[in-house]
């Protein structure tokens, strides 16, 4: 026991001198909170509810349900983006930006127009990122072998920062967080923001087109692509906007008691997993 707790003594202060060497002290505290955080509080509910009802507040009223409410989805079938591909680059990418803001679009929101429309150039799949993980885990490259690493140490020769970092020290420390992040999720499976006692709206965030697509919004594309080149079953994902059409559709179905009342559109969606809370209640 003496023994185990030494080595993990050693194992934090190795990891706080690199942190330090890397990006400077007020970094190193924020690791040791975040240590202490996954140490004493992840396992109980307090931080995540108390986040929720806060969250709840600022939430938008337009939706019927839960404006947090989490669904769990095939990572597969989240294939495009919100918005295009080259709305970067900024600081953090070199490509996609949040479609969508979450501190400026409360979640649950209803959004008409075309920002639902799917085009062939704007996959998950074409971003920098999932590139990255797919060479670094797929194909078994070094992160210095991958594109995505190169494309970044460019900018940062040049702008003086990329992906968040100002040196070829801070993107390696980075970019070892995300092999612990895969390893993690390798090993334990994937787990949702509660489980890890993490903020409410810290889920892969995606919106819903008119025809109930999702599309990725811009949060969590680290584990979702690590997810996707996993291959795993289901992630959870929490929704940012609805398509007014994708709205009026929920509300046919949770104005009936019928299945055959419903419209063909709303009949051929009832296993979509933003609907099973109206199909449960009303369609049982």
């Amino acid at each position: 026991m003496v023994q185990s707790l030494i080595k993990e003594l050693f194992r934090l202060v190795t990891r706080a001198g690199e942190v330090y060497r890397a990006k400077g002290i007020k970094t190193v505290l924020g690791y040791w909170l975040k240590y202490i955080h996954r140490q004493f509080i992840k396992d109980s509910d307090i931080y995540y509810k108390l986040n929720r009802t806060h969250l709840c507040r600022r939430c938008a009223r337009e939706t019927d349900t839960d404006p947090l409410k989490i669904i769990w989805v095939n990572p597969d079938t989240i294939e495009y983006l919100t918005g295009t591909i080259n709305s970067g680059p900024t600081a953090s990418h070199i490509d996609h930006v949040d479609g969508f803001r979450g501190d400026l679009t409360p979640f649950g929101s209803i959004q008409p127009g075309n920002w639902d429309q799917l085009r062939d150039e704007d996959r998950f799949s074409d971003l920098a990122l999932y590139k990255g993980i797919k060479s670094k885990y797929l194909e078994d490259l070094e992160w210095e072998e991958t594109d995505f690493y190169k494309q970044h140490i460019k900018r940062i020769k040049l702008h003086r920062k990329s992906f968040s970092c100002k040196s070829e020290e801070e993107l390696l420390d980075d970019l070892r967080q995300t092999d612990e992040l895969y390893e993690s999720i390798r090993k334990e499976g994937y787990k949702c923001q509660r489980k890890l006692g993490r903020y409410p709206t810290g889920e892969i965030t995606v919106n819903i087109g008119r025809n109930g697509d999702l599309l990725f919004n811009g949060g969590g594309r680290h584990r979702l692509a690590i997810a996707k080149v996993l291959n795993l079953d289901s992630v959870p994902v929490v929704i940012l906007v609805r398509h007014t059409k994708w709205q009026a559709l929920r509300e046919e179905i949770y104005a009936t008691e019928s299945r055959e009342e419903l419209s063909s559109k709303a009949k051929s969606k009832l296993d979509h997993p933003d609907l099973q809370d109206i199909v449960d209640e009303q369609l049982r």
